[in-house]
């Protein structure tokens, strides 16, 4: 641990900020669950994310906003149950150009609440996932990452 200010169950993270179980987790703030992740903010168990913000179960994604159990997405909003997808709103396809569009007209910073709550509405329209297990063979349990062979277990890694 490096330069980290009320961290729990940490391990060779640097610079973190207010958070609980992170592993080799640099300059974030504010999680629970945080594997591998750098520049983060308000996530929970996520695995390999890179500028991922307030976000939840998520695997391999980066430059994103409002995921829930996403993997390997990239410039993505308030998207959920979304796999390798990019430039997506709301589970909607856009181009780029129409992406960075919406995400500018939103004004994040000003309409914060209002945001999580159209956010949290969406969420409530779709089913979650069973389980986040990814990359497992023989895998039974919960949020079981990169494992095999493990059995009645949660939040694994390796």
């Amino acid at each position: 641990m490096k330069d980290c200010y009320w961290i729990f169950e940490g391990e060779d993270s640097e610079k973190c900020y207010f958070g609980e179980d992170c592993r080799y987790t640099k300059y974030s703030l504010d999680f629970l669950g945080s594997h591998y992740c750098e520049f983060c903010y308000e996530i929970l168990d996520c695995v390999r994310c890179n500028k991922l913000f307030y976000s939840r179960d998520c695997a391999d994604c980066r430059d994103s906003y409002f995921l829930s159990s996403c993997f390997d997405c990239t410039h993505c909003f308030g998207c959920i149950n979304l796999s390798k997808k990019e430039f997506c709103f709301f589970n909607e396809q856009l181009t780029k150009e129409v992406y960075f569009q919406r995400l500018s007209e939103l004004s994040l910073e000003r309409h914060l609440s209002a945001i999580k709550a159209k956010v949290h509405a969406f969420f409530g329209t779709h089913f979650f996932r069973e389980h986040q297990n990814k990359k497992s063979e023989n895998a039974l349990g919960n949020k079981i990452f990169e494992s095999q062979n493990v059995y009645n277990s949660f939040d694994i890694v390796g």
